[in-house]
């Protein structure tokens, strides 16, 4: 497992979904420019790469993926942001990464939308 200090996972899943959203395609619209994180952890070729290697179903990509799934569990409720609780806190960032990296790897809306709810619920009512 990656260690990854504290304070780089409040924003880590909200810059990647942010990263990724392209509210301009299928519109005939100009693009606006779109806002790249610096510190985000995938950028989009990495993803797409690791996208290619699930679906040709390649080793250590799909097992890896299976794990994503695995904690791409649906929304249902965090006492975290209320609590302060730091691995409660650290389990939600997984959640709302795992469900984020699900949505782009299968196109699943229910992924996007459980990492929306985390971050939601985050973006709210974290006092700490």
């Amino acid at each position: 497992m990656i260690n990854i200090p504290r304070q780089w996972l409040r924003g880590l899943t909200c810059a990647t979904v942010i990263s990724l959203a392209d509210p301009a395609q299928g519109s005939t619209a100009p693009a606006p420019h779109k806002f790249v994180h610096p510190g985000a952890l995938n950028n989009h070729a990495d993803l797409n790469f690791v996208k290619a290697k699930i679906a040709a179903g390649q080793e250590p990509w799909a097992t890896k993926f299976n794990d994503i799934l695995w904690k791409a569990t649906p929304y249902t409720k965090t006492l975290a942001a209320q609590d302060g609780a730091e691995g409660d806190q650290k389990d939600d960032a997984v959640k709302a990464y795992a469900n984020a990296l699900a949505w782009y790897y299968t196109g699943k809306d229910a992924y996007a939308q459980s990492a929306i709810k985390v971050l939601k619920v985050w973006a709210t009512s974290f006092r700490g």
